[in-house]
């Protein structure tokens, strides 16, 4: 037997060590300290050879480097890397990470104005996605999240309509295969928060094209599931719990449940005010995106002060 042995590129773990250390300082509230982290491992990024090596342990830690820099407000910088996280994984021909990486890249090219880049993007992500899906069982419980997650993101920044067909029909065959693992008592603890989130997307997905009763009853379940799981472990759930709370009582006050709608709101905001406390001054962008929707919704309930107080809580990077 022939054993090869393949060493990462240290610029692989200079990047992926500056990245995680200045996550940890933002999460400590040191966000002028995470930038300075982040500043350095882009400086590693810069000076590298192009084309940048094909290893799977550098296409990771840029992809973790372009999160921390589209967190910390660089959007120029997060393009950038990602586009060369997307370029090596392309040539390791790994497709199943390399949809979820072309899913950021849309994400990136949307936040840089360039809609149409983002949705070939987008399109070539979803391809892929589905030939994981479809063939790969190991990979398919992530690849299935990794569609929901992208198309729900589709049609919450173009037309719904082009988005809700795909998203009802991955969010089915993972509540199948979900099920299919709860039956075999193999479900892990990824996979219902997982389709929870799956379900949230939906749910706004719905709501956006006025299909509300479906969406109440997609959010509704998502809710359940996320808070079975924070009842076990609130840190870990909490977050997910708000953003279902969240996709909740945007589909009821569309249906008119203007009250039940309002607690959704409130329990939600109160949930998101216990889960950012710790990290004063840092959100994800997911958080920022998460808080933005919540005002969103105060706002069409008519509660300005409670819209106002959610958008004091979550500075722009």
């Amino acid at each position: 037997m022939r054993i090869s042995l393949r060493l990462t590129p240290p610029d692989a773990h200079v990047i992926r060590a500056l990245t995680e250390y200045g996550r940890h300082l933002g999460e400590a509230g040191r966000s002028g300290d995470a930038s300075a982290a982040a500043e350095r491992a882009l400086a590693v990024h810069a000076r590298m050879s192009r084309p940048v090596p094909a290893d799977f342990d550098l296409a990771q830690a840029l992809t973790g480097l372009g999160t921390l820099a589209a967190d910390l407000g660089r959007s120029d910088d997060a393009l950038t890397v990602t586009v060369s996280a997307v370029e090596v994984l392309r040539r390791l021909e790994n497709q199943v990470y390399l949809a979820p990486a072309l899913a950021e890249l849309s994400r990136r090219l949307r936040e840089a104005g360039r809609g149409d880049d983002a949705l070939t993007a987008a399109d070539e992500a979803v391809r892929t996605l589905r030939e994981v899906a479809g063939t790969n069982r190991f990979a398919q419980a992530g690849a299935l999240k990794h569609l929901c997650e992208t198309l729900s993101d589709l049609g919450r920044w173009l037309n719904p309509a082009d988005a809700l067909t795909a998203v009802e029909e991955a969010v089915a065959v993972f509540h199948e295969y979900v099920a299919d693992r709860r039956a075999a008592a193999k479900a892990s603890v990824t996979e219902e928060p997982d389709l929870a989130d799956a379900l949230t997307g939906l749910a706004l997905c719905l709501t956006r094209l006025g299909q509300v009763k479906q969406a109440v009853d997609a959010a509704a379940e998502a809710v359940r599931t996320h808070r079975r799981l924070a009842d076990d472990l609130p840190v870990v759930f909490q977050p997910g719990l708000a953003r279902a709370l969240t996709a909740l009582a945007a589909s009821q006050h569309a249906l008119g449940q203007h009250a039940h709608a309002l607690a959704a709101a409130r329990e939600a905001a109160e949930l998101c005010m216990a889960w950012t406390r710790p990290s004063p001054g840092f959100f994800t962008t997911r958080q920022r995106q998460d808080l933005d929707l919540l005002a969103k919704v105060f706002d069409d309930l008519g509660r300005g002060e409670d819209a106002d107080r959610i958008r004091r809580h979550s500075p722009r990077a």
